[in-house]
């Protein structure tokens, strides 16, 4: 399937482009629900 070097190359950048994307993503909703959590924590205590 990948014979020669340029095929094997581009593969490789796609596959960790989408690599990349998929952590920076995955960064992004840990942030969000971090700080959901957090905004939603520290309105619980203003509410007492």
């Amino acid at each position: 399937m990948l014979r020669n070097k340029k095929t094997r190359l581009a593969a490789t950048m796609i596959f960790l482009f989408v690599g990349a994307n998929m952590a920076s993503g995955c960064a992004a909703l840990v942030g969000a629900a971090a700080g959901g959590a957090a905004a939603y924590v520290v309105t619980q205590e203003n509410n007492d």
